[in-house]
This record gives structure tokens, C-alpha cells and sequence, in this order.
């Protein structure tokens, strides 16, 4: 049995190894970093005037920023943002932060904008097939995305293995 494991776990860590395909170059740590941890700053209003300012804000005073974590989930064709201004923001991320990377919960698609570095699942939802650009998977380890201290209601040790081991496998974070 202990020898069954081990084979197992060296067949998953090798195929995790050459699955890896190229990704550009802004995006490489991010598909080498696994299991990161982020700061949640969604942008929950309209576009203009206030997130420019804060946008500015935030690119210049604390130095270099590796991820812009956006929240937005759904396709900016059915909210009040226009597409033109989610290009003008993502502008002002190239602009002033090069190597920042943007997810595509922007509201612009992977598929629509080649320059989103990654793509951001649907929450809860888990990658099942190997994608050509490096992918993300937000999911909770309760049935809740915020901190209850009498929650009592968590996933399986089981479910969450197979999640991470197949994010690993699909070549996700």
C-alpha cells in the first residue's frame, strides 16, 4: 500500500511537471508561485471618476504590484461599465505598474482581450481540462466566502484534495 502511494503521488508530481506549457513572460511567476494568497480590493461601483484617482493612488505608493485581483464576475456586456473603459483601466495598469498581472474578472474575457494574463473561473468552479493560458480557481473550504466564528458547515478533507490536486494537475493556481 505505502508503495502504491508513493507511485501514485511521483505520477502526479511528474505529470503536473510536463503538462506546464509557455506562458508569456509578465505571467510566468504566477504559474510557478501555486497557492498564493491575495488581498480582495473589488471595485464594487461605477468606473469613472473615483477608481482612476485610487488607481493612481495605489500604483504609486506602494511600490511594485504584482497582482490587480479583479472581482468582477460577470461579462461587462451586462453592467453599466463599457468595455472602452475597462481597456482604459487596464491601460493604466500597464501603464504604470508593466509586470502587474490582471485576471480575467476585469469583465473582459481571455478570448476578447489576449493581454489578460489569466483567466478567473466562476466562484466554486474547478478547471477539468488542460487550458493554453494559465488559470484560476476562487473557492472557499466552507460554503461561504466570508469568516463566521460559529460556521460549522466545511468541505470534506476529500473534496478539497481533489481540488487542489487536480488545479495542480490542469496547470492552475
Amino acid at each position: 500500500m505505502k508503495k502504491k502511494s508513493v507511485l501514485i503521488l511521483f505520477s502526479l508530481i511528474c505529470i503536473s511537471t510536463f503538462s506546464q506549457t509557455q506562458t508569456n513572460e509578465r505571467a510566468k511567476w504566477f504559474t510557478d508561485s501555486r497557492f498564493g494568497m491575495f488581498v480582495h480590493l473589488g471595485i464594487y461601483s461605477g468606473a469613472e471618476g473615483y477608481w482612476k484617482g485610487e488607481k493612481l493612488r495605489n500604483d504609486n505608493n506602494y511600490g511594485e504590484i504584482s497582482i490587480f485581483w479583479f472581482d468582477m464576475w460577470i461579462h461587462h456586456s451586462k453592467t453599466v461599465v463599457t468595455k472602452e473603459q475597462l481597456l482604459q483601466l487596464k491601460g493604466l495598469i500597464r501603464e504604470l505598474q508593466p509586470n502587474c498581472l490582471v485576471n480575467s474578472r476585469l469583465g473582459l474575457s481571455i478570448e476578447e482581450d489576449p493581454d489578460i494574463d489569466f483567466k478567473e473561473l466562476g466562484d466554486n468552479s474547478l478547471g477539468n481540462r488542460k487550458e493554453e493560458f494559465p488559470w484560476q480557481s476562487p473557492a472557499t473550504v466552507a460554503h461561504s466566502w466570508g469568516y463566521h466564528a460559529t460556521d460549522s458547515e466545511w468541505k470534506s478533507t476529500t473534496s478539497l484534495l481533489k481540488a487542489l490536486i487536480n488545479n495542480d494537475l490542469f496547470n492552475n493556481c
